[in-house]
């Protein structure tokens, strides 16, 4: 029977009706499907990409929920980009860059600890589009894409009391 993954969104055949994930995805905790990691934010005119915002954050919003990522996890690295992004354009890229250069030791001690709700997906996420990020344009891109992701990322449950 042909599904649907909850992780990737690619149609697999499911050879039992309980199986909710493509065989890659569940081979694979933290795989990304190379279509969803972007490798230019801009087109040939000089514009945003529409998969900054459309289609291609709602399939990893997806990705990360299913393997647990947790708002608070993901926020913390979004006010990081936030943070290098403000003082970009206050004074220039070089004095961001450490900001966006400390990502990469606090998401391996993340994953090292086992800190609860942080994946090896949205880390392999991070760590592709911060290589990325090379002048405060790409700066800017990237904190759009990171918010577009965020945005489609569903809230976490309250507990009850």
């Amino acid at each position: 029977m042909l599904k649907k993954c909850e992780r990737c969104g690619k149609e697999f055949d499911a050879r039992d009706p309980k199986h909710k994930t493509c065989q890659q995805c569940f081979r694979e905790r933290g795989y990304i499907p190379e279509e969803l990691l972007l490798h230019s934010y801009y087109n040939s005119k000089g514009n945003l990409v529409e998969e900054i915002f459309i289609g291609v954050p709602e399939r990893l919003a997806g990705i990360f929920h299913y393997d647990g990522l947790k708002n608070t996890q993901a926020r913390y690295f979004y006010n990081k980009a936030l943070q290098a992004k403000e003082i970009a354009l206050r004074k220039e890229f070089d004095s961001a860059r450490p900001i966006l250069n400390e990502c990469i030791p606090e998401m391996k001690g993340k994953l090292n600890r086992g800190v609860k709700g942080f994946t090896q997906s949205f880390a392999n996420f991070l760590t592709h589009h911060l290589s990325s990020v090379k002048d405060e344009r790409a700066l800017e891109a990237f904190h759009k894409h990171l918010k577009s992701v965020l945005d489609y990322l569903p809230r976490e449950k309250k507990e009850e009391r």
